[in-house]
Parts: C-alpha cells; structure tokens; sequence
C-alpha cells in the first residue's frame, strides 16, 4: 500500500475534475496498486462482503492493492456513530472481532479482525465535514480472507 502514498499527486489531480486511474508496479514486490479517483468511481470488486460501500455514499478515492487489500474513502449524509455501528454489525456478522474503537476530537474510528491472524480485517474511521451539516468523511481500510496485510 505504500504505492497510494507516490500516487497522492495523481488524487490530488483528480480531486480538481473528473476522474482518473492509475496503476503502479512495486519493483520490489512485484505488487500492482490500482487508484481510482475522481467522480464516478464504483465500488472495487475486492471488497469484503464484511466490508460493503455504505448505503447512499460518493466514492472519492479506491485504492486497492493484491487479491485483497484496499483503502476507500466517500462521503455520505450520515450521523457517524451510525456508519460505526453498521460496520460493527457487518464485522460481527462476519465472524470478525473488535480490536479497538474510539472517539477523538470528533472523528470516531472501528477496526476490527480475526483474532490473533491477519486473515480478515477492516478499519473504519469517519469525521464530520466542517463546511457541510450532517455529511460525515468515510476512510473504509480492508484485508479480505486471502488478502495479505504484510508488505504494503
């Protein structure tokens, strides 16, 4: 995943119009990122089923990496505690276990996992806009079954 972190320039761009898809090769692990940003942009087809797009959402950015790891970020007129409370019940269904959960200076963050493996897991974090009432900012970060959540 560290590859998202070269492509800030390239969401950075996106973030002024339209829509843009780039994907980077790591030469040292052989491993290919793919960021999506812009408008339009759809829902990665590695998602989780524990991990779905919240009801309503604007996909902003997709970065996805391997069989099954990626970062997401929307926005969606939501209370956040709520969107919270939707993913826990969505880990839980899944088997997954909450690892932390917090509240600080008005951002609330969930991750969750498979206890004691890397397996299966997914970190949530969601803050109020400033600049529009009742909008909560989504960051969704997910390892599928399968995925790996080393290297990146």
């Amino acid at each position: 995943m560290r590859n998202a972190i070269l492509l800030l320039p390239l969401l950075l761009a996106a973030a002024c119009g339209g829509g843009i898809e780039k994907q980077v090769r790591d030469p040292d692990t052989g491993e290919t990122t793919t960021v999506r940003a812009g408008s339009g942009i759809k829902a990665p087809d590695n998602l989780p089923a524990y991990a779905p797009i919240y009801r309503g959402a604007t996909i902003e950015t997709s970065v996805t990496s391997g069989p099954g790891k990626g970062l997401i970020s929307f926005s969606v007129t939501e209370d956040p505690q709520t969107i919270i409370d939707f993913y826990r019940q969505h880990g839980t269904d899944a088997g997954l276990t909450v690892v932390t959960e917090g509240a600080v200076s008005g951002a609330r963050m969930l991750a969750m996992g498979i206890d004691g493996t890397s397996d299966a897991a997914m970190q949530v974090t969601v803050t109020s806009d400033d600049t529009q009432a009742g909008l909560a900012r989504v960051s969704l970060v997910y390892v599928a079954p399968g995925g790996s959540a080393s290297g990146g």
